[in-house]
């Protein structure tokens, strides 16, 4: 599976490498509106048509993965370069450090605070489990690449205020 996911990871990077040129001309809300879509197709992708029962772990062969995967990598990959660097730009010249800093609060800890409060009770209603030992275990489900979808389709609000913004 992991094989699956970084093939459709290396080629999203080579996909995203013409974007450079709208991140220069400054459209970058545009390309993060793109980034958002291209990522919902994945999710959407993987959430409806990818269960353990149609993935052979054997085979590097599995397309609905194979493509949800591509789609969620190219959205993620140009997502996270564009809005890297239109929030550079931001940082005033002598407090780029401290910027950074924040930053790595706004992308990394709070989603990483957040993150389980929306997908813990998506798994525990849709992924119960019980092994062969008696034992209930939580496994994630095509649940969780839907709600990551409404959590994803939710970042369009602010997107369109940070563009109008912009645009002054």
């Amino acid at each position: 599976m992991g094989l699956i996911e970084g093939v459709g990871l290396i080629v999203a990077m080579f996909v995203t490498i013409p974007a450079i040129k709208l991140i220069k001309a400054d459209r970058s809300s545009l390309l993060i509106f793109v980034a958002i879509i291209l990522n919902s197709i994945g999710l959407l992708a993987i959430g409806l048509f990818v269960s353990p029962t149609n993935v052979d772990p054997s085979t590097i062969w599995n397309p609905n993965l194979m493509a949800g995967m591509l789609f969620v990598g190219v959205g993620y990959i140009l997502f996270l370069q564009t809005i890297t660097v239109w929030s550079k730009r931001l940082y005033p010249e002598d407090s780029r450090g401290q910027f950074e800093g924040i930053r790595i609060v706004f992308y990394v800890l709070i989603p990483m605070v957040i993150a389980p409060f929306i997908s813990n009770p998506v798994i525990k209603n849709s992924g119960e489990f019980v092994d062969e030992y008696g034992f209930t275990e939580y496994l994630p489900t095509n649940a969780v690449f839907i709600a990551g979808l409404i959590v994803l389709l939710v970042t369009l609000i602010p997107l369109y205020f940070a563009d109008k913004e912009h645009k002054k």
